[in-house]
């Protein structure tokens, strides 16, 4: 369960507008500044060098603006062209993506209590306690519960979108635009299992003991899985995993296949499941908050929520400096290279025109 940052900043809107004749561009820019730093000194650094004038429609404070941001870069990700530059009209923006963003923001004030106990809940012991619920409790394990399915059904058809744009590779080095291939070489990693079975003595001695630490698991209860939130979903993602596309790296170097009309509504459903799931985390987050908020320090609520907090040893480290310092031999001879990997990497924006 991970509390969201809880930085406070201005959300800026910025457009170029033309010096001559005063139009304004296409696109605009949905960026951040933290605290005290203001959009108007953003706006400097983006009008170096640029000949047309750099213009901050609007701006919104807002109490979690990273928070914030991602969650409009992803929810109208079908709009980005690249980075943090989408294609909106004024129109639009005024009339779509500001009340969204103001709709956030008074989320975040109204549960932003939550999250900072929540933060702290997480450095507590807990009691022991195992309580019944309130229905004010019950209430917000619903939300939980909803939001968190909401979010199971969000990511599974994140998942297959994700797979048949793999698929649609087949032996070409990606899709134009869409889909990249990337190979990556790994560094040299210690082969510590190998040097513990041929140099115990020496692996014992260069164990370092760890302090006990704090840890615990907020398990919500009682939700349902994929199997039966959607069955047909559920089957064909399985199919679909069965099936998976794999890559070689030398298949990176082959060129890319061209856009078709296929490929591009498939990578557009891939898009629109990412403000989906943006949304069903926001949700699950902020309510996962407030449910920690009534647990606080208790165990569990029966049949809702159970959140153990409690002290467990840690397993020793395996010291490699220390190793390196007093056995460089065979630290060195226990090296191992990783073969090279392929990544993929599909684009989360459209730099392409739709024709």
């Amino acid at each position: 369960m991970a509390t969201p940052k809880l930085n406070s900043g201005t959300l800026y809107f910025m457009r170029e507008q033309d010096y001559r004749s005063g139009e304004l561009g296409p696109y605009v820019k949905l960026g951040i500044v933290r605290k005290d730093r203001t959009a108007a000194e953003r706006a400097k650094e983006h009008q170096t060098g640029n000949p047309r004038e750099m213009l901050t429609t609007h701006e919104l404070q807002a109490p979690m603006v990273d928070y914030l941001e991602t969650q409009l870069h992803h929810r109208f990700a079908e709009h980005c062209l690249r980075g943090e530059w989408f294609e909106m009209s004024p129109e639009f923006v005024t009339d779509t993506v500001l009340p969204v963003a103001e709709q956030l923001i008074r989320e975040q004030h109204a549960f932003f209590v939550d999250f900072e106990e929540e933060k702290a809940l997480k450095e507590v012991l807990s009691s022991g306690i195992v309580r019944e619920p309130t229905e004010e409790e019950t209430a917000c394990w619903n939300e939980c519960k909803r939001s968190k399915e909401a979010l199971v059904l969000a990511k599974s058809r994140h998942e297959l979108a994700d797979l048949v744009l793999r698929a649609a590779v087949g032996e070409s080095g990606g899709i134009e635009g869409i889909l990249t291939l990337v190979t990556k070489t790994k560094s040299r990693v210690f082969d510590a299992k190998r040097f513990m079975a041929e140099h115990a003595d020496v692996y014992a001695a260069c164990l370092v003991e760890r302090e006990a630490a704090l840890k615990g698991s907020f398990l919500l209860k009682n939700t349902q899985s994929l199997a039966k939130l959607d069955a047909d979903l559920h089957a064909e993602k399985k199919t679909a995993k069965a099936d998976k596309a794999t890559f070689e790296p030398i298949q990176g170097d082959a060129p890319a296949r061209s856009r078709t009309d296929t490929l591009k509504e498939l990578h557009a459903q891939y898009i629109a499941t990412l403000g989906v799931i943006k949304k069903a985390e926001w949700d699950e987050a902020r309510w996962s908050a407030r449910l920690a908020n009534h647990l606080g320090k208790d165990d569990a609520i029966e049949g809702l929520v159970v959140w153990k907090r409690e002290m467990k040893p840690q397993n020793p480290t395996l010291d490699k400096d220390l190793l390196k310092d007093q056995h460089p031999d065979l630290y060195e001879k226990f090296q191992l290279q990783p073969p090279d990997t392929v990544s993929v990497d599909i684009s989360f924006s459209r730099s392409y025109a739709l024709d």
